[in-house]
C-alpha cells in the first residue's frame, strides 16, 4: 500500500502540538490517521523516528523549511521523498531548456528535469504565474523599485518552481503529487481558519484528544469529497473547495412540516452527477 505524508500544526492555549496526517494514495486518498506530536518535528532525524514507530513505507513531500538546512540528510535518506527547492537553490538550473509540457486545472506548464548525483530536479513553470509575476516586476520598475537591467535574470525564475526527488518518474506524475500535498494543507488551513480548530484552549489530555478525534473527522469529510473528485478525472479542474460552493447554491427552506428547496442550477446538478453524489432530487433540476 502506498501513502502519503504530510504535516501541519496545531494549537491551543497551554502547549504547542503538530499532527502527522497520513493518507492513502493507492485508491482512497483518506486520511488514515493523525499522530499527535509534542513541539515542531523540522528535521528529518527526528521524523524518520516517528516513520519508524508507525512503520510507514511511502512518499514523503516536504515543504520548502526542510531544504533549508536539512538538504544534505534528506539526500542521504533511503526514503522515497519529493521537496520543492527554494528559489535561491544553487541545484536548480533557471535555464535548462523545458521540453514537455501538460495542462493543470487549465493552466499550461512547462516542464523538465535534470540528473543529479542520483537524484532528479525537476522544473516547472506555471505560464499563468509567469506573466503574473511578470507584471509585478513591470510595476515595481515603473515605481522605481527595480530597474530594467534587473529584468532579464529575475525573468529566468517568472512562474518556476523546482522539486528534488529520488524518484524516477514522468513530471506530470510528480507535479500532480506535489500539488495533492497542496490539498492537504487547504484542508488544514479550512480546518485552522474557517473552522478555527487550531485554537482549542483545552488544558487535559482527554478533552485534547476528543478534540482532534472530532478534527480527524472533519478531515476524513473533506478528502471523502476529494476522492470523489479524484475518481471522476476531475482533480486538475476542481477543488473541494469549488464543489462545496457549487453545492452550496442549493438550499432548502422548511417551516413546521413544510420544506421547499431551491431551484438547482445546471453547473451544481452536472457535478451532483459527475461526483456520483445523487444528494439533488431530479425532478427539481434545472
Amino acid at each position: 500500500m502506498r501513502h502519503f505524508l504530510s504535516t501541519s500544526f496545531f494549537f491551543n492555549s497551554v502547549f504547542q502540538l503538530s499532527l502527522l496526517p497520513v493518507l492513502s494514495l493507492l485508491k482512497e486518498f483518506i486520511p488514515k490517521f493523525l499522530k499527535p506530536i509534542d513541539g515542531s518535528v523540522r528535521d528529518v532525524k527526528s521524523l524518520r523516528k516517528i516513520l519508524d514507530e508507525i512503520s510507514f513505507h511511502g512518499i514523503l513531500v516536504l515543504d520548502r523549511g526542510f531544504a533549508s538546512y536539512d538538504l544534505a540528510e534528506i539526500m542521504s535518506t533511503e526514503m522515497k521523498f519529493i521537496m520543492p527547492l527554494r528559489r535561491n537553490s544553487d541545484l536548480t538550473d533557471y535555464g535548462m531548456k523545458l521540453v514537455s509540457s501538460f495542462m493543470y486545472r487549465d493552466r499550461g506548464i512547462l516542464c523538465g528535469f535534470t540528473n543529479h548525483d542520483g537524484y532528479r530536479i525537476y522544473v516547472f513553470q506555471d505560464q499563468s504565474l509567469m506573466a503574473e509575476e511578470s507584471n509585478n516586476f513591470i510595476s515595481l520598475i515603473s515605481e522605481g523599485k527595480r530597474n530594467q537591467n534587473q529584468y532579464g535574470k529575475a525573468s529566468e525564475m517568472f512562474g518556476k518552481i523546482s522539486i528534488l526527488s529520488n524518484i524516477r518518474d514522468g513530471p506530470e506524475s510528480i507535479y500532480m503529487m506535489y500539488k495533492q500535498r497542496e490539498e492537504i494543507e487547504q484542508a488544514f488551513d479550512a480546518m485552522k481558519n474557517e473552522l478555527e480548530n487550531d485554537k482549542s484552549y483545552l488544558r487535559d489530555e482527554d478533552s485534547i484528544r476528543g478534540y482532534f478525534f472530532v478534527s480527524f473527522l472533519s478531515l476524513f469529510l473533506y478528502y471523502t469529497i476529494f476522492v470523489r473528485i479524484r475518481e471522476a478525472d476531475l482533480t486538475n479542474k476542481i477543488s473541494v473547495k469549488d464543489a462545496l460552493l457549487k453545492f452550496s447554491r442549493v438550499y432548502q427552506i422548511v417551516e413546521g412540516k413544510k420544506s421547499i428547496m431551491s431551484e438547482i442550477p445546471a453547473s451544481s446538478a452536472k457535478l451532483d452527477e459527475q461526483l456520483g453524489t445523487n444528494i439533488f432530487p431530479k425532478k427539481l433540476r434545472s
